[in-house]
């Protein structure tokens, strides 16, 4: 009598996890953070109003392109992203940045399940996924949306599910290194090693020239931009930058080290022949990522390309396993998991954190008498919650403006100086004045409570 095939469960599972996550997600707020989305909504709404709705999206990807100009940024794709992303509705925004990440996930699974079989291909799986998600720096885009280094690393997955032809991944990872200019230290190095062999080698001149000139491009454009003015080449800098660096690796580097112990890998990043280039072009593209960055700053969310290309840069470079035990893999596997889910667990909370911060701010704001000047010691926070309080109240008459450190005023946009009737205190912003947070706490969020300034009584 004939049996039934088994039906796997599995896929179900995953799909199911899946659905419920992005359910879950499309309930956030859209004010997901205080760095440039909610000026990003506020400027798209600004020209739909001029020009209506399609024109409009048109004008925001031309305006970012003109201050991107003055930035002295070269960003084409962000400039695309900006003008569309922006228009989607909230829950459908939350359900492309997690399928932006999962594609950042999963991409690198496709070539190692091809090259491995059986028990090895399973626990070279799960330790590669352990590897990326340890990496908490991946999922800040999901809270950060206008981040291109989230943006770039979905499109480095989608390049890796190009296993049998090249150009595919070529503009893959092209369309990352519009989105972020670094990146083009990964498509350099791919097409470097594309120009070995002669029937890839057009390709690879092509996407080596690709990449060279859209180094050139940001180079050009960094010389006389006004934020990349900041760009620091002094010996200290990239020397503190090279330190930071390090402890950027600190939990995903745990996890590869984690593997490469008990799972007891065969390494191999030779290209010679035929074999796979992968390992060398991740390990040479993170470098590349790593030193363009010294000079400005290798740590929270920048952090996340480089470590995510060099942790699988080892990774790939794996050609066997030798624990083939099926228990003993099992047991080997469970301390790298174990690991990612701690990290996984702490980056969940901190979202959460960021997030809770926000709308607590907002709802705080938003509740205090109208016309009250409310200070924060965060840079670009106070013009960011000034532009989201303003979405959801248009005559809102009060002001959020910014303290600095040690002052006791506030200043606007203007300059001018102002008085204040609250003032929110972020701990690891500057030094805040004791007269600012000795009145009564009106409003507490897991990173920032808010306190009525109390005016100093005369004698």
């Amino acid at each position: 009598m004939a049996t039934r095939p088994r039906r796997r469960l599995w896929p179900w599972l995953v799909a199911a996890v899946l659905a419920v996550a992005v359910a879950a997600t499309s309930f956030l707020p859209w004010e997901w953070s205080f760095i440039d989305d909610g000026g990003m909504l506020t400027f798209l709404h600004g020209y739909q109003h001029q020009h209506g709705w399609f024109l409009g999206a048109l004008d925001m990807i031309y305006h970012d392109f003109q201050g991107d100009r003055a930035w002295g940024l070269f960003r084409p794709t962000f400039w695309v992203f900006t003008g569309t992303f922006y228009l989607l509705p909230v829950g459908a925004a939350h359900a492309v940045r997690i399928a932006m990440v999962l594609c950042a996930i999963i991409g690198p699974l496709v070539p190692i399940a091809r090259r491995f079989h059986g028990g090895p291909r399973v626990g070279m799986l799960i330790w590669t996924t352990a590897v990326v998600v340890a990496g908490g720096e991946l999922f800040v885009g999901i809270w950060y949306p206008s981040l291109q280094e989230t943006s770039g690393l979905c499109f480095i997955g989608l390049g890796f599910l190009a296993t049998r032809r090249h150009w595919p991944r070529v503009l893959a990872w092209l369309a990352a290194a519009w989105f972020k200019a670094p990146f083009a230290w990964l498509l350099l190095a791919y097409g470097l090693v594309l120009c070995r062999k002669r029937e890839t080698r057009r390709l690879g001149i092509v996407t080596s020239l690709v990449s060279l000139g859209t180094l050139a491009a940001a180079t050009l454009l960094a010389r006389s931009g006004s934020y990349t003015s900041k760009l620091d080449f002094s010996p200290h800098n990239v020397r503190v930058n090279l330190d930071l660096s390090v402890g950027m690796f600190a939990a995903p580097l745990l996890v590869v080290v984690a593997g490469l112990v008990l799972l007891r890998p065969r390494i191999d990043i030779s290209i010679a022949g035929d074999k796979d280039p992968t390992a060398v072009v991740l390990l040479l593209g993170g470098a590349g990522y790593l030193a363009n960055l010294l000079a400005w700053n290798v740590g929270g969310y920048y952090a996340g390309p480089y470590v995510y290309l060099l942790t699988l840069g080892v990774v790939f470079a794996v050609t066997g396993i030798g624990t083939t035990n099926p228990r003993w893999m099992t047991a080997a596997l469970v301390v790298p998991v174990l690991m990612a889910g701690f990290f996984l667990h702490d980056t969940a909370v901190e979202g959460y954190d960021r997030l809770a911060t926000v709308t607590g701010l907002r709802d705080c704001v938003l509740r205090l008498p109208d016309g009250a000047v409310t200070g924060t010691n965060r840079h670009e926070a106070w013009v960011r919650l000034d532009y989201i309080v303003r979405e959801h109240k248009p005559d809102w008459k009060g002001e959020v403006v910014l303290v600095l450190s040690g002052q006791v005023t506030g200043t606007d946009e203007d300059g001018a100086a102002r008085g204040l009737d609250y003032f929110i205190y972020q701990p690891g912003y500057g030094f805040a004045d004791p007269s600012l947070t000795s009145g009564p706490v009106v409003c507490r969020t897991p990173d920032a409570n808010v306190y009525q300034v109390v005016p100093p009584t005369t004698a």
